[in-house]
C-alpha cells in the first residue's frame, strides 16, 4: 500500500506557518495555504461553465448516494485499477499495489496540471472526466469509506516542498488538495532530516505497517506527493487454528512447495470461462476477493484481458 511520486510544479505561492508536525524535526515546517478570493475552485480547472455545472451536479449526486453516479464512478475506478495492474505487472514477479493510493496521489498532481498534460491525465485517471469532477468524486468516495469500531481505515495525504528560493508553487494547487483531500503541507530542506521526517510521517499514518517509503532523497527532487493508507479489519467469520493446514502450492511455472493454507467454505463463489474465485466478507461491509485463472491460462494473458465490464 505504498507508493511514491516526485514532481515539479512552477507558479506562485503564499504560505502561512502552521507549526511542526508531531514527531518531526525542527527543520520541517507545516504550512497552510492562503486561499485567494477568486480561488473557490482550482485555478487549473477547465473554464467551461457547462463542465463545471456538470461537476457540481455530480458532486451533489455523489453526496446523496445516487445509484447512477455511484455506479459510474466505481466503474471508472475499477477500470483505472485494472489498467494500473496491467501496466505494472511483470511476468514471473509478485505485484502488490493500492489503486486507491496511486489514484489519490495522481489526482492531487492533476490539480496542478494544465494544457495537454491535464487532458492526458484526465483521460488516464478518469476516462476524460474533468479534473474538478474527478477530484470531488474521489474525495466523496474516500470520505464515505467506513472507519468503525471493528474496521480501522486511515487515509492520509501530504505534500512536501523543498525549502528553496527557486521553487514557487501555485497556492490554489495547495488549497484545492488541502480542501478535497485534507493534504498536510510541509516545507523542508530535503536533507537527511527530511528523509527521516517523511518516513516517520508514513509510519505514523500506517500505524508502523509501512516503516519506510524512501531510501534517499534525490538531488533533483523538489516536491513529494504522498498518500498513505492503513486498513485493518476483522473477518466476519474468523479463521480458527484448525482451519490452517499444510498444503502443496503450485506456481505458474510448475514449481511446488509446501505452505500453510487457510481452509473455509464460502457463500460467494465466482466462475466464468477463464476464472474461478470467491468473495470473503470482512465486518462492516468490506470484502476480500480472490481470482485464479483456470488451468491453461497464463497469469499474464489473464491480467491482460481483465476489464471493468467483466
Amino acid at each position: 500500500m505504498k507508493r511514491k511520486l516526485v514532481t515539479i510544479l512552477i507558479g506562485c505561492m503564499t504560505l502561512g506557518l502552521f507549526g511542526c508536525g508531531s514527531g518531526l524535526s525542527d527543520t520541517t515546517k507545516r504550512l497552510t495555504p492562503q486561499q485567494s478570493e477568486d480561488s473557490e475552485q482550482n485555478a487549473n480547472h477547465t473554464g467551461n461553465e457547462d463542465q463545471q455545472a456538470e461537476a457540481d451536479t455530480t458532486e451533489k449526486k455523489a453526496e446523496d448516494g445516487s445509484t447512477e453516479t455511484s455506479f459510474g464512478y466505481r466503474y471508472r475506478y475499477c477500470q483505472f485499477a485494472l489498467n494500473l495492474l496491467q501496466q505494472t505487472y511483470e511476468d514471473g514477479k509478485n505485484e502488490m499495489i493500492s489503486p486507491l493510493s496511486v489514484l489519490a496521489a495522481l489526482t492531487m498532481t492533476e490539480n496542478g496540471a494544465k494544457g495537454d498534460t491535464l487532458s492526458q491525465m484526465e483521460q488516464v485517471l478518469s476516462d476524460g472526466t474533468p479534473v474538478g469532477q474527478q477530484g470531488r468524486e474521489l474525495s466523496s468516495y474516500m470520505k464515505k469509506l467506513a472507519d468503525t469500531e471493528n474496521t480501522h481505515l486511515n487515509i492520509a495525504n501530504s505534500i512536501w516542498l523543498k525549502d528553496a528560493d527557486t521553487l514557487h508553487v501555485e497556492d490554489d494547487f495547495l488549497s484545492e488538495n488541502s480542501k478535497l483531500f485534507d493534504a498536510e503541507i510541509y516545507q523542508a530542506p530535503f536533507d537527511e532530516h527530511t528523509l527521516k521526517d517523511i518516513n516517520t510521517w508514513v509510519s505514523q499514518k500506517t500505524e508502523k505497517m509501512i516503516p519506510q517509503i524512501l531510501d534517499k532523497i534525490e538531488d533533483n527532487s523538489v516536491m513529494y506527493l504522498i498518500n498513505a493508507i492503513a486498513f485493518d479489519a476483522k473477518w466476519q467469520s474468523p479463521y480458527e487454528k484448525e482451519d490452517v493446514e499444510s498444503g502443496t502450492f503450485t506456481s505458474e511455472n510448475g514449481t511446488q512447495q509446501t505452505v500453510d493454507m487457510m481452509y473455509s467454505t464460502e457463500a460467494y463463489y465466482l466462475e466464468d470461462d477463464s476464472t474461478t474465485g470467491f468473495i470473503r466478507p470482512y465486518e462492516d461491509g468490506y470484502s476480500f476477493m480472490a481470482l485464479l485463472p483456470k488451468e491453461g491460462i497464463s497469469i499474464e494473458d489473464y491480467i491482460s484481458h481483465l476489464s471493468a465490464e467483466k
